[in-house]
């Protein structure tokens, strides 16, 4: 909670924590050490709309990126209409 908060930099405590029951906010690990964020928002209470995509530097270039995006694209296509 702490590394995403600093790290989002927008979201306040209070905001930050209905996305992460929401499961709207998917993080990157690697080797135990948190190395990535993805904060989404639903469009339509559907559509995915990426509202942020932070990776630490020294893991950047390295497909954590890509990795976040492809996992919200897979809950994505494996969602039950009306409910991503």
């Amino acid at each position: 909670m702490a590394w995403c908060l600093a790290t989002d930099g927008h979201l306040d405590e209070a905001s930050l924590l209905p996305k992460i029951r929401a499961r709207e906010i998917l993080v990157a690990e690697s080797d135990g050490v948190t190395v990535g964020l993805l904060r989404f928002d639903l469009m339509w209470s559907a559509v995915p709309f990426i509202a942020q995509l932070r990776v630490v530097e020294a893991y950047r270039r390295q497909g954590v990126g890509e990795a976040l995006l492809r996992t919200v694209e897979e809950r994505r296509e494996n969602a039950v209409p009306s409910r991503f």
